[in-house]
């Protein structure tokens, strides 16, 4: 198996996790075509693809477990980002867990989840996975949890809002990257609407890493920004890090420094935690009250 990422025919165009799932577009010369992932996996990674180039070295000497005009699709066990997970959250077992990775020509989209079919973006059938093409440990995406040489300072914070917010969408676009954070308010007075506060987070461009994961995966990670005595947690969301082990990880990974500056933003929800190392600052927008009309 020859594979060049540099000359991969198919561009990922969106990242999208929402409720129900995540959606991955896929544009292949001029068509598009979607990898849906159901329900919730534990942690989701995207990178630009010259940010995992020690991934994509091993993988031109691995059979995929699909491919189709461009389209490559891995499966892998007992990675360093499954015992990245495993270590972070204190309570999930490797052994079940499987890293899936899809490499394209500018992003490469990972997710860890269960056991599961495959559903071909092209032919939309399910793919049987044939357990001998497996990858077994690729200890190159071995990450750090080493978060006490971090420091974590306070980026946006805004006392009036709820004590708890919850990241409901996380929709990566076209190079541009939206995170919008919710809280239900309750009913309005007169019963007629659903109140709920919002808030936009958004990168325009500069995106080199997202990584996201259920808070209650991220154990090690939550004490750094949350005292459970003096309960600081209400009305602070995004911190910036100083001394990233992500930043270095990246870096270890594409086999060099960032020639321009990047920086990483660590937002914290009721919900998810998620990782952002990006060149462009954010632009941090509240949207205020929304009214949700009740369903009759």
């Amino acid at each position: 198996m020859k594979l060049n990422w540099l000359n991969i025919r198919v561009n990922c165009n969106a990242v999208r996790y929402e409720d129900d799932g995540l959606l991955i577009e896929i544009i292949q010369d001029e068509r598009k075509f979607y990898v849906w992932v159901g329900g919730w996996n534990y942690s989701v990674l995207y990178c630009a693809t010259e940010n995992r180039r020690k991934l994509m070295e091993q993988l031109k000497k691995i059979e995929p477990i699909y491919h189709n005009e461009g389209l490559y699709m891995y499966v892998a066990k007992n990675t360093g980002y499954i015992e990245w997970i495993v270590e972070d959250s204190l309570i999930l077992e490797p052994d079940y867990i499987e890293h899936y990775i899809i490499p394209t020509r500018n992003y490469v989209v990972e997710y860890l989840d269960v056991s599961g079919m495959l559903v071909s973006p092209l032919k939309k059938e399910d793919i049987k996975v044939d357990d001998n093409k497996i990858i077994n440990g690729i200890k190159l995406t071995n990450m750090s949890w080493e978060y006490k040489k971090e420091e974590y300072k306070e980026y946006f914070e805004d006392r009036l809002l709820p004590m708890y917010m919850s990241i409901t969408n996380i929709v990566f676009n076209k190079g541009k990257l939206d995170i919008l954070l919710e809280s239900p308010l309750g009913e309005d007075d007169e019963k007629r609407y659903y109140l709920q506060e919002e808030v936009l987070i958004t990168f325009e461009s500069g995106i080199e890493a997202v990584r996201f994961a259920d808070e209650g995966y991220r154990t090690l990670s939550g004490p750094t920004v949350y005292d459970a005595k003096k309960k600081e947690f209400t009305g602070r969301y995004m911190f910036k890090v100083e001394n990233s082990e992500f930043i270095r990880w990246l870096e270890e990974e594409r086999g060099r420094e960032f020639e321009d500056e990047v920086n990483h933003y660590f937002i914290l929800s009721s919900m998810l935690v998620v990782d952002v190392i990006a060149k462009s600052e954010p632009k941090i927008k509240k949207i205020g009250i929304r009214r949700i009309t009740k369903k009759r």
